[in-house]
């Protein structure tokens, strides 16, 4: 299969900006074919059920969404008949907050947090060595009229 260099570049971005790695995006990348890249990942035994840490961040909400939906029904529940719990309900939401709380710290979402700063360090890289290669560039011009002025090459 011919691969379009613009569809190359597109899906080497993809997985360099964080897209899932599936292996129609890094046989698009390496240009090789997905069939081949799939054999020799089950050969070599790939982990290709991995979820990048963004998206296990937005599962955890979700879930703590739908638990504090639970607990919000429970406690109006209680009010509706007259106080009484639900204590096996209770014992239950109460079991997977705290393992939802294992999953994301004590700290609140603090993993997703690390995350973001993480990449907004490795963007801020990125445009600093931009900065660097065009402020190379300004004072090599620089030198090069400088040179000519001194020679009287320049015409005015």
């Amino acid at each position: 299969m011919k691969r379009r260099p613009l569809a190359v570049w597109r899906a080497r971005r993809a997985l360099i900006e964080g897209a899932r790695p599936t292996i129609e995006l890094v046989a698009q990348a390496s240009g090789c074919s997905e069939r081949n890249l799939a054999a020799i990942a089950e050969r070599e035994g790939w982990r290709l059920d991995r979820a990048p840490e963004d998206e296990i961040g937005a599962k955890v909400r979700a879930v703590a969404g739908m638990l504090l939906e639970r607990v919000e029904a429970a406690g109006r529940s209680a009010l509706e008949n007259g106080g009484n719990i639900n204590k096996s309900e209770i014992d239950a939401l109460s079991q997977l907050i705290r393992s939802l709380n294992g999953l994301i710290g004590l700290g609140g979402d603090a993993r997703s947090q690390q995350i973001a700063r993480e990449k907004q360090i490795r963007r801020d890289e990125d445009r600093a060595a931009i900065l660097m290669r065009v402020n190379e560039r300004i004072v090599e011009l620089a030198q090069e009229l400088a040179g000519k002025m001194a020679e009287g090459n320049l015409r005015q």
